[in-house]
């Protein structure tokens, strides 16, 4: 297996955090794909062995054709600085990590958002992953996030990046990834496993806890968890990161839970939840707010 991650645009500060968390657990090969060659950032995370892939080597003409005959769909945020096509781009990267697995005959890839952290080795997750040729997670009933999402092999994406072309060409609505990932589910739930982000309870949607039994007493972050424990993307809230917060986009309300960040033996600070019986790992946070450096396990 491998871990791929992909940023068109200004590179961002928290690209170093995100790096060294995925080391502090994993020792495999990791791929980052991006446009921004020569950031300030990149001799701070060449020190963790990864592989930079410049974008010209992988970019995906057909889709680049395919936005600019409907870019007055999409909604560009100017005061996202270096990610003002955030809603491009989110899309743009499945099509990059396409052909990244088909030109190296990659197989097994753990997808990374930059702004998701991860607390456990993937390779304990693998087994369970390979089952399906892709895995995300359910968010909202129109929402799914694939903030950590796995891709068995480049053949996987084929109908999923059909699925994107035909919904920039023909969605009169507001255009994200998050949508299409929903679409997807419903059309292939034979070729899609929804990742567990709630234990069994008849009061969440079905499909949050449809494979908890298949990882060991652990969970996801789609997104609300991350918003609850580290904060809303201060664009949102006047530039201020507020925490215990639910996310108003997420089915799930999660600030009546109880959270500790505890220690494993390696000295690792790792995300737990309590269920009413015991406590469970959170495997991965989403960052919503950006400030990945609060909740590394180890100090950079």
């Amino acid at each position: 297996m491998f871990i791929a991650l992909a940023f068109v645009g200004k590179l961002p500060k928290y690209i170093e955090e995100s790096i060294h968390q995925i080391r502090c657990y994993y020792d495999g090969d990791i791929y980052l794909i991006i446009n921004d060659i020569n950031s300030i950032f990149i001799n701070n995370i060449l020190k963790y062995n990864i592989k930079i892939i410049d974008y010209k080597d992988v970019y995906n003409e057909q889709f680049l054709t395919n936005v600019n005959n409907n870019i007055r769909k999409f909604v560009i945020v100017n005061n996202l600085i270096g990610r003002e096509q955030l809603f491009i781009r989110s899309f743009e990267r499945f099509f990059l990590l396409y052909n990244l697995m088909k030109n190296n005959n990659l197989t097994d890839c753990l997808f990374l958002e930059l702004d998701n952290l991860i607390y456990d080795d993937p390779i304990n997750w693998i087994h369970q992953f390979s089952k399906s040729e892709l895995c995300y997670m359910f968010d909202n009933y129109d929402r799914y996030s694939s903030g950590i999402m796995y891709i068995k092999n480049y053949q996987a994406l084929d109908g999923f990046l059909n699925e994107i072309n035909y919904f920039i060409n023909t969605n009169k609505g507001f255009m994200t990834e998050m949508t299409v990932l929903s679409i997807y589910y419903e059309k292939n739930k034979s070729k899609v496993q929804i990742l567990p982000t709630y234990w069994k309870d008849n009061n969440v949607p079905f499909e949050t806890y449809l494979n908890y039994d298949y990882y060991n007493d652990s969970l996801f972050d789609a997104l609300a968890i991350g918003c609850n424990l580290l904060g809303i993307d201060p664009i949102h809230t006047g530039g201020i990161i507020k925490k215990n917060q639910k996310a108003e986009w997420c089915a799930i309300d999660y600030t009546k839970l109880k959270f500790e960040w505890k220690y494993d033996d390696k000295n690792r600070k790792k995300p737990y939840v309590w269920n009413g019986s015991k406590w469970l790992l959170i495997n991965n946070l989403h960052v919503h707010g950006k400030n990945l450096v609060e909740g590394i396990s180890r100090p950079l």
